[in-house]
């Protein structure tokens, strides 16, 4: 292990890269499950991107300790102009736009959209190496939590420490293709053979990921999945039936690529008693609460609650204390939810969309609808649900507790990726 040694506590030094923790919580409940784990091991500092000057002088947070910087990047148009005219000149820059030209698909908006992916990655750079905040030897482990432009600022100091070892998970955004801003990762090219090791979070996304970039399968390309916590709960032997309120819960941001429209849909469709709550909030609240109140306020057999954004801690609390019939996700693209795995640490059986590596949760533990179903096909996975053999209902619920236990265990995963941080 190259990664150097802090001399009081004899842990190797990890820098750790996302987007906004610890300062904002949006990432908590995907990093901190594995977090414990990597605290044993290493001496962890945090470098987070929000793009808020009153984070800019924070070198610690309160709330856990660990220290930490935030690097917020704000361009103008000087600087805009400055960084274009130094990615013509960059080799980087002359081989990305030499791909986008092969392609030749929409090149003048991929070209500037690669331009301001290089602009915040060589001005992070600049910001991470004015503030001293990295090693000047290079002997440590840069663990960027999302493959994205600080992954890239990594590459750039690797070519001048190459000790450094960069590590990199990836999940949706930062994978798929369509995913991103006009239907293309930027410098993933340019990015690759830099990068240490890339732990994907499903075995579909690491498949997706070796067919788009005509890779060969090998050590550095792991399924390293998240997980989440052990929880304390028991099984409710009896399933509320369809002459009482069947329980219907989701949790996820009112964006559109979370299609909780359809879902809003697919409940008018429906004669039975059901009772439907929502974890989240977004740009689409506003939306989502109207269609809401349009489609579902007057059927009586249903109701309904919006809760908004809710703390992780809260929501846990509240599969734990309630009966918890199905939980729901009818997301246009997914990576591998953590949402969802949530859930079934609790047992609560599974209606999602095939998207994703989604269908990696799957095995005798729900209703997997197709890509992009209709609002018809979603009501008749629930319909099933409802009216379901009893026995089979409790096997699904069994089964949703086991595939979390044996696959989705955070404590678990976390020792397993740590074990393949030691081995680099």
């Amino acid at each position: 292990m190259e990664a150097k040694i802090d001399s009081m506590n004899k842990r190797p030094l990890m820098f750790i890269s996302t987007e906004g923790y610890p300062y904002v919580d949006f990432e908590a409940p995907f990093i901190e499950p594995e977090l414990e784990e990597l605290l044993k091991n290493y001496e962890v500092t945090f470098i987070s991107h929000v793009h808020d000057d009153k984070y800019e002088k924070a070198q610690g947070n309160e709330k856990i300790a660990i220290k930490a910087f935030n690097i917020s990047i704000k361009l103008n148009w000087f600087d805009r102009i400055k960084y274009f005219i130094r990615f013509l000149l960059d080799a980087d820059g002359r081989k990305e736009i030499g791909l986008i030209l092969k392609e030749k698909k929409s090149v003048f908006s991929r070209i500037y959209q690669s331009a301001g992916f290089y602009a915040l990655a060589v001005q992070n750079y600049r910001m991470m190496m004015e503030r001293k905040i990295l090693p000047p030897n290079g002997e440590f482990i840069y663990y960027s939590y999302w493959y994205y432009y600080y992954t890239y600022s990594m590459t750039k100091y690797k070519n001048k420490f190459p000790k450094v070892k960069i590590v990199t998970r990836t999940h949706g955004f930062d994978l798929y293709d369509e995913r991103y801003t006009g239907n293309r990762q930027p410098l993933k090219n340019i990015m690759e053979p830099c990068i240490d090791r890339i732990a994907f979070i499903s075995e579909q996304g690491r498949n997706y990921y070796l067919r788009k970039y005509n890779l060969t399968d090998g050590f550095k390309y792991s399924v390293n999945r998240l997980g989440t916590r052990t929880v304390d709960f028991s099984f409710e032997n009896e399933k509320k039936g369809y002459d009482k309120s069947f329980r219907l819960v989701s949790c996820s941001s009112l964006i559109p690529l979370k299609r909780v429209d359809l879902l809003i849909k697919s409940l008018s469709l429906l004669d039975e008693n059901i009772e439907w709550i929502h974890f989240g909030s977004g740009t689409e609240s506003e939306y989502i609460q109207n269609l809401a109140n349009e489609l579902l306020r007057e059927k009586k057999n249903i109701s309904y609650k919006l809760k908004g954004f809710t703390p992780n801690q809260e929501v846990l609390e509240y599969y734990k204390l309630n009966c918890i019939n199905c939980f729901i996700s009818t997301s246009s693209t997914e990576g591998l939810p953590v949402s969802i795995q949530e859930a079934m640490a609790f047992g609560i059986p599974i209606i999602a969309t095939n998207v994703g590596g989604v269908s990696e949760l799957f095995k005798d533990n729900g209703i997997l609808l197709s890509g992009d179903p209709t609002p018809n096909e979603v009501a008749s996975a629930i319909k099933k649900m409802i009216y379901m053999d009893q026995d089979l209902y409790q096997g699904w619920r069994e089964n949703s507790y086991r595939i979390w236990n044996e696959r989705y265990n955070a404590e678990v995963n976390s020792k397993v990726f740590v074990e393949m941080l030691k081995s680099m």
